[in-house]
């Protein structure tokens, strides 16, 4: 560089050419335009971001500690055994829990971060399948937005899901094994090369989501639709449905763990002893409104730009669109004000009472509304508008599903960090087809 510099100069830096330097630092990038890396500059920061929240992180109390030690009397294969027929079958994942405590706390900080910064970035990438004609700006935008989401994740969610060395095995690693097994059916759906080592990523990223009961519902359920759509396409599935069988494999022995009802029956006792009197019905109604609490609650900025970007791609919409779209909006800022004076307990004990039946109501007619709204909004390209809207009820199953558990209460924001990782996927998806400059006019389906 200094050489660069002096050729260009007069060597008392009284007259500098700079037009020359920018030329020669190209040259010697390879010609390549500055540019061009300016989508990565988000990412770059957020993986100092990363590395930053995860200097601190030390263990924590209680499963840290148990599971350093798990090994030390028993053998792999004979914990492995013990573990899926008395507690869960989530056995690879927790086994991997196990196997980094063994190291120096360095050694996962660094794998941790890596894993946390890699989840924008796999966003990104599927963003980028949905629309590959965004300049450097545009992805830089988009790029910046997917990490901002990221970072905007809530304080309780991040420590137990991310930054506890034991909740980050249970909760952020199958997030990021989602991203990863959903990149060669993005490819293919988006009519997209998938190239060779997306079906490698997409292979380990299976293995890892699909032994986590919320990332495997969410796997099963994102991939059969995008197989329906590529049948529907007759395009080649390649080798598609082996990975979704290789998922179903894995799914199918993490739920059938005998483990998992042990579990279930020592943890009533504990959390709530008269929660085995609810019915199936009462646990997901209980479930159902403690999602849409957290959610509102913790996740409101979530919303709020779902909501928001739609905005952006109302400019050849009808007017009568756009008034219903404002009424919309309006109903939104109304349902976070409604939210906070819902108490979870009284959906499962008054659920003949009118005024709990209109909460419920209002609730469902609410997030119907916002599936349909971006489905309609993005009609032109169905196919998105079809995964947003699915992404987005996705999230609400997957938090309402942890009612199953009676510590749903006690295990707090962790359990919704699934939830908000998927909300922020729709965002990145919704910022890549706003920049697409979808065309109501002209366009009408891409398949």
């Amino acid at each position: 560089m200094k050489r660069i510099y002096n050729k260009y100069s007069d060597g008392r830096g009284k007259s500098v050419n700079v037009k020359g330097i920018k030329e020669a630092i190209r040259e010697r990038l390879g010609r390549k335009d500055l540019r061009n890396l300016l989508p990565y500059l988000p990412f770059v920061l957020f993986f100092v971001y990363s590395l930053a929240v995860h200097a601190n992180a030390s263990m924590k109390a209680y499963d840290d500690y148990v599971y350093k030690s798990a090994w030390a009397d028993i053998s792999v294969w004979e914990w492995c055994k013990s573990f899926y027929l008395g507690w869960s079958g989530r056995v690879p994942l927790q086994a991997l829990d196990i196997i980094f405590l063994q190291f120096p706390i360095w050694v996962w900080r660094i794998w941790n971060a890596v894993i946390f910064a890699a989840c924008p970035f796999l966003v990104s990438r599927m963003g980028r399948m949905l629309n590959d004609e965004l300049d450097s700006r545009q992805r830089f935008v988009a790029d910046g937005v997917t990490c901002v989401m990221f970072l905007l994740l809530p304080e309780n969610s991040m420590d137990g899901a991310v930054l506890w060395i034991s909740g980050s095995f249970n909760y952020l690693l199958p997030c990021a094994g989602l991203l990863m097994a959903l990149l060669p059916f993005f490819a293919v759906l988006y009519g997209k090369r998938a190239e060779k080592r997306f079906y490698a990523f997409s292979a380990v990223g299976i293995f890892l989501c699909c032994f986590a009961e919320q990332t495997a519902a969410v796997f099963l359920c994102l991939t059969g639709v995008i197989l329906l759509f590529v049948l529907m396409e007759k395009k080649q599935v390649h080798v598609l449905p082996f990975l979704q069988l290789f998922g179903i494999v894995c799914a199918v022995i993490l739920f059938l763990a005998p483990g998992n009802h042990v579990r279930y029956v020592s943890e009533v006792p504990l959390w709530d002893k008269a929660y085995d009197m609810y019915s199936f019905i009462d646990k997901l109604i209980l479930g159902y409104v403690h999602c849409i609490r957290m959610i509102f609650m913790h996740g409101w900025i979530f919303i709020l730009v779902l909501v928001g970007l739609m905005a952006f791609a109302l400019k050849r919409r009808s007017l009568v669109y756009k008034g219903i779209y404002v009424l919309y909006a309006l109903f939104t800022c109304g349902m976070m004000a409604l939210v906070y004076r819902i108490e979870n307990e009284s959906f499962v004990f008054l659920i003949g009472n009118v005024e709990s039946v209109t909460y419920l109501f209002l609730i469902t007619s609410w997030l119907l509304l916002l599936a349909a709204f971006l489905f309609t909004t993005f009609e032109a390209k169905p196919k998105t508008g079809v995964m947003l809207a699915l992404l987005v009820l996705g999230a609400f199953a997957a938090g309402t599903v942890v009612a199953m558990s009676p510590s749903i209460f006690e295990a707090k924001l962790r359990v919704f960090f699934v939830p908000y990782v998927m909300l922020i996927f729709a965002i990145g998806l919704e910022v890549a087809a706003v920049f697409g400059g979808v065309d109501h006019a002209n366009q009408r389906g891409d398949w």
